[in-house]
């Protein structure tokens, strides 16, 4: 291998380096997932743990709206979810950070159907996962596939 053909990608390797956290808005910021890992998410959502569960909210005139709700956890079903029968794949995609992004049809015990985006967060570190529902109709779909994407188990470095 010749001196330019290793300085080409090393100069290739600084730039991916560099840009693997281009793609989210600057004006996102990271919040943690507490011990578990990190995401990216726009500026004015928070996240709050309620009995365990986790959810990211945005305000909207005053008051908390939930839009990504945790699932489940090791004691079961976020008592939020309660009505819900069965969740239903549509369509998935899985990133090289061990998260994937979905959309499920999510169908109720009053036999009424709804379908959601769903965001999965894997943690090989402690080999476990979790599950989040965007409850926010008003969120799109790469919104939440960019939430998705970038998901760390580390934090960010700082730009």
């Amino acid at each position: 291998m010749g001196k330019k053909t290793i300085i080409s990608v090393f100069i290739l390797l600084l730039l991916l380096l560099f840009l693997s956290d281009c793609g989210t808005p600057s004006d996102w910021k990271e919040i943690e997932i507490e011990n578990y890992g990190y995401i990216k998410v726009p500026a004015n959502w928070e996240l709050c743990v309620v009995d365990g569960f986790t959810y990211i909210y945005r305000m909207e005139n005053g008051e908390k709206k939930n839009v990504l709700v945790q699932y489940a956890d090791d004691s079961g079903v976020n008592p939020y979810f309660s009505e819900i029968e069965d969740m239903v794949w549509i369509r998935d995609e899985n990133f090289s950070n061990s998260a994937a992004f979905s959309r499920k049809k999510i169908c109720y015990r009053d036999g009424s159907i709804s379908e959601m985006y769903v965001s999965t967060f894997y943690n090989a570190d402690i080999s476990a996962s979790k599950v989040f529902i965007c409850i926010d109709d008003s969120v799109s779909e790469d919104t939440i596939r960019t939430i998705t994407k970038f998901f760390s188990w580390s934090k960010h470095s700082d730009k």
